[in-house]
């Protein structure tokens, strides 16, 4: 990690080139003219996959204009290989979204309590959940072996849910502050949960087993 090159850079449509050290090459992403602020990025753990997913919001930061969207991009090309609208805007409306591990063409996507499962090369839905009481849906986090999701709410709960049957297999109570952040580990037998207060926990996931 001590020598990185910069290889590729996704930017607005009037960013200005600038010199930088070993830039290689720089490459204009944006799909029109408007400007768009990055709000959220998501890249895929499947081997040999090269896309990667970014939530924008076109406008500016004090004139949000329109819904976000996600666009998926293939990073080796360049190329926005899709184009998905969350529906939703504004910067009251945070959008959390993670690849599957499974299947380089799974993304999960929540915007507020609402958890949607798109195929990006279509564009189209393959599955839905809602949160425990509407809750704010605040990180997602696929198990190792792609089969589950989990959803960690702004109330603490963490939600599991089976993608084969497309229900809610159980549900984790942590503790009563947000779930910022979650990560399995590699052989899948451990969660590792982020809390808004400072705490980290470690689950033990020998249930999400099936």
């Amino acid at each position: 990690m001590e020598n990185l090159q910069l290889i590729r850079e996704f930017g607005n449509t009037h960013t200005h080139t600038h010199a930088r050290t070993h830039k290689t090459n720089t490459v204009n992403a944006t799909v029109n003219a408007i400007q768009v602020l990055l709000c959220r990025m998501a890249v895929c753990p499947v081997p040999d996959s090269a896309v990667l997913a970014v939530v924008v919001q076109p406008g500016s930061l004090f004139n949000p204009k329109g819904n976000k969207v996600i666009r998926i991009f293939d990073w080796k090309t360049c190329k926005c290989l899709q184009t998905i609208n969350t529906g939703a805007g504004g910067f009251d409306t945070e959008v959390v979204m993670t690849f599957s591990t499974a299947k380089a063409n799974e993304l999960a996507v929540a915007c507020q309590g609402s958890i949607k499962i798109y195929n990006t090369d279509t564009a189209q839905v393959i599955a839905g959940f809602s949160s425990t009481k509407g809750a704010r849906v605040t990180s997602l986090a696929y198990s190792t072996n792609g089969r589950q999701l989990c959803a960690g709410l702004e109330s603490g709960c963490i939600q599991v849910f089976n993608l084969s049957s497309k229900a809610q297999q159980f549900a984790l109570e942590t503790q009563t502050s947000s779930i910022c952040c979650m990560g399995f580990s590699p052989d899948g037998h451990f969660l590792a949960v982020g809390t808004s207060d400072g705490n980290l926990e470690i689950w033990q996931t020998n249930p999400l087993k099936t």
